[in-house]
């Protein structure tokens, strides 16, 4: 039997659905983190150090919300959706050499889309979207070097088991923390 993508993502979005809305965006801020830290340079450069600072503070306040039950301020993740929904940059001013920045930089603002999605609404297929963009980065950054099966490289096994363990954890766990990993 032959691994499907679809199939895996189908089957983290039935996780999701028996997860309760907090723990779903636990698993959405959990997958976009590395994807805004391996972009972070690039954003930076193309929106600014206040607009990433800002979805920074976004991102802390959800991490907040997960952990304490603390009350989301909803008009603040609204406006941040709203922000990065439109967030643009010149493609033609984007070298060779900053493509796979670039692609990470797209897939870290469609993940931050999809916690904020979340966290308005407790979206399960929103959340499944996070881990996603995390797979779709890896298969471009795989692409780009060449490799023609990306399921068979080491970095993409890693991450499905790595994503398949959080949703068990969020499962069992009496206490939701913020964890931390990598994409590395």
């Amino acid at each position: 039997m032959t691994f499907s993508v679809l199939k895996y993502l189908k089957g983290v979005q039935r996780q999701m659905e028996l997860l309760e809305p907090r723990r779903r965006l636990a698993f959405a801020l959990w997958c976009s983190e590395p994807l805004l830290d391996s972009a972070l340079d690039f954003l930076t450069d193309r929106l600014g150090e206040k607009e990433v600072q800002r979805i920074r503070d976004v991102l802390d306040s959800l991490w907040r919300h997960v952990e304490t039950g603390v009350e989301l301020d909803r008009e603040c993740v609204a406006r941040l959706r709203e922000s990065l929904q439109q967030a643009d940059w010149d493609d033609s001013e984007v070298s060779d050499a900053e493509q796979i920045s670039e692609h990470a930089a797209m897939q870290a603002i469609e993940a931050i889309i999809r916690v904020c999605e979340v966290a308005e609404t407790g979206d399960p297929v929103a959340a499944a979207g996070a881990c996603e963009r995390v797979i779709n980065h890896i298969d471009y950054e795989l692409g780009m070097k060449g490799m023609r099966d990306p399921l068979s490289d080491p970095r993409m096994q890693r991450e499905l088991a790595v994503q398949t363990e959080m949703v068990e954890s969020l499962r069992q766990a009496k206490r939701l923390q913020r964890a931390s990993r990598s994409l590395k």
